[in-house]
Order: C-alpha cells, then structure tokens, then sequence
C-alpha cells in the first residue's frame, strides 16, 4: 500500500488531503485567518500515526487535527533513534558471538567421529615459537575413527606428538616415521551420556550469556526514557530485543541437537 499526502494552499485556505492506493482517506481544511500558525508551540495528543508517511496526526484542542512528520521532532529524535538501532545491533554481536563460541566448545567434544576440528587448540613447538598445528602439517580424515597429520619436516614429528599430548585431546598419538595417527576409540553408552550432560552444561551457559545481554539491553533503554526516548519507541525495541534474543535461544537449542544426535549415533 503506498500514501501520498496532498497539500493545496490557498490565499484564504489550506487544504490537506491523505491518499492511500490513490483513493482517498480523509481530507482537511482550514481557513487562513486562524489564530495559530506555524513555530507556535501546543500540548497535543496523538490520535493517529501514519507508518507509511512517517508522520501523525496530533490533537492541539482545535476542530482539525496538526500533521507531524518524525522530521520535525528534531535532533534529538534522530540521535535517540540511531541509539536504539546501535544499542539493538550491539545486543545482536554479543548474542551472536555467544552462539560462535558454543558451536567452537560442541566441534571439540569427541563424539566418537574423526574430526579436524579436535585438533585446533593444539600447539606445536616450530624453531622456538607455538604455532598451530595446520602451519606445520597437513591434517586429514581417511576414516570414521582417524586422523591423520602428515608434517612437511618429518623432524617435527617429537614436536607434533608432544603438542597433542599437550592438549586436552586426550587421545595418545602413534607414528610409522612418517605420518602421526589417532585413533579414535569407539565410545561407550555410558560416556555418550556424559558427553550430552557436557554439551547440555555448555549451552546453558551460552542460553545465560544471551538472557544477560537482553537484561542488560532492557535496562539500557528503560534509562534511556530520562534522555527523552518516548515509551512508544521503548516498547517497540524491547519487542525488537525479544525477537533477536529468541532467534539465538533457538540457534542454540539447534546446535545442541546436532551435537546430540551426532554423540548418540553409533
């Protein structure tokens, strides 16, 4: 639906006319000799708003309501309305990072399948300086239970072993002189079990860090009615804040399903 707002001034009258699809909704006129003009200021009451036109009507006690456009509310305004958009922005990166960092914590969890991904905390001993693992071997999966680390000097293979022992992998490492394999061991039901409780603890804490950014977004904009934000503009953020906080709440519920159902496979 498109609005378009027709005003004709006239010498003795000015007419308004609000047009919504081309026909027309509501039309207003007003003679020229009243006794209030434009940079007068009044107390008014909005009676109707006006989202296609970014305007209201407002109710300043004469017969015929004024027109507001969202323009004419000042700097103010617009400082208090970028506010609201980067304080939403803000709410959304911490949420989203909290999601990143349980979907990093869940690749970590050993599920019983060969994956890359366990091996990215470890650290290697390269000419006197930690560096990842990738920066001084090629690592594979050849099948469901290995992993497989090809180093480019067959001298740092000592230094490979010792990064993994190192780690929190928890798997010892095996080498024919030329390549370095780990074998993953098949899991048992009862270490499943274990392993969902962990994910489930991990994304809890995910779960509370979203819930503490939303507190924390809420209080800001509750504070923010002082500084002249209107309790309408506060009330559609905070609806906007739910919905941002719901879709990473649910992020998380399908991160931690994944990651079950990956655990439970046999």
């Amino acid at each position: 639906m498109t609005s378009e707002l027709v005003v004709d001034v006239q010498p003795k009258e000015v007419s308004i006319a609000l047009l919504e699809d081309k026909s027309l909704v509501e039309l207003q006129s007003e003679g020229r000799n009243i006794s209030f003009s434009v940079g007068n200021m009044y107390l008014g009451r909005i009676k109707k708003l006006m989202p296609g036109l970014n305007a209201c009507f407002v109710d300043v006690g004469y017969e015929k309501d004024a027109f507001l456009h969202y323009l004419d509310l000042g700097p103010q305004f617009n400082s208090l309305e970028k506010f609201v958009k980067q304080t939403l922005s803000d709410a959304e990166e911490r949420m989203e990072m909290a999601a990143m960092y349980l979907e990093e914590q869940l690749v970590r969890i050993r599920a019983g399948r060969a994956n890359v991904a366990l091996l990215d905390g470890v650290r290697v001993n390269s000419y006197g300086s930690m560096v990842p693992l990738n920066q001084v071997a090629t690592v594979t999966v050849p099948d469901a239970r290995t992993i497989a680390i090809r180093p480019w000097d067959k001298k740092a293979i000592k230094d490979i072993e010792k990064g993994i022992m190192d780690s929190d992998v928890g798997i010892t490492p095996e080498n024919n002189g030329e390549v370095v394999r780990l074998n993953l061991p098949q899991p048992t039901g009862e270490r499943r079990q274990e392993l969902v409780k962990q994910c489930n603890k991990i994304g809890e804490r995910a779960k509370v860090e979203v819930r503490n950014v939303r507190g924390e977004i809420k209080d800001k904009l509750k504070k923010a009615i002082k500084d002249g934000l209107s309790e309408d503009l506060e009330k559609d953020a905070e609806n906007d804040l739910q919905k941002v906080h719901d879709k990473y709440i649910k992020k998380i519920d399908e991160l931690l399903d994944a990651k079950q159902k990956e655990i439970m496979t046999v």
